[in-house]
């Protein structure tokens, strides 16, 4: 199953991507998942297709405000600490998950599948964890 990104392994480029990491937190603040969803996609593609330098807060202003998060806030959040205490708390609850390396993928905050891992093996976890889900819930409907 293709994904629809291409990847460019040879345009990525090395960075610090803390800042990129404290910007995926200002959606939740501002409409939620889907717009965190769509700054993540583009942060992706910026890095992995385009090779963009998302360590540069230059890059990271252009790509987010592209991305639809509002110029003011990405200014702030960018010339700030803010969301630094909550990108702590996800490496350290990465931490805690065994995780050294990425991919790194967390089902149901149960499972996890280090590396990059079939489409086949990923779809077998999730129904897994899917079908594990429902086994406490009366006649196996879902929550």
């Amino acid at each position: 199953m293709a994904s629809g990104l291409e990847l460019r392994f040879d345009r990525a480029r090395d960075g610090n991507t803390a800042d990129a990491h404290r910007l995926l937190h200002l959606p939740w603040d501002l409409g939620g998942s889907e717009l965190q969803s769509t700054v993540k996609s583009a942060l992706v593609k910026a890095l992995f297709t385009d090779g963009e330098p998302i360590g540069s807060v230059e890059a990271l202003r252009r790509i987010a405000v592209a991305a639809g998060l509002p110029e003011a806030d990405v200014d702030r959040v960018l010339r700030s600490d803010e969301y630094l205490d909550a990108v702590r708390e996800d490496e350290a609850q990465a931490r805690r998950y065994g995780i050294t390396g990425v991919p790194f993928f967390v089902i149901d905050g149960r499972y996890g599948l280090s590396g990059a891992q079939p489409a086949d093996t990923l779809a077998q976890a999730l129904e897994q964890a899917w079908h594990e889900s429902q086994a406490g819930t009366p006649s196996g409907n879902a929550r």
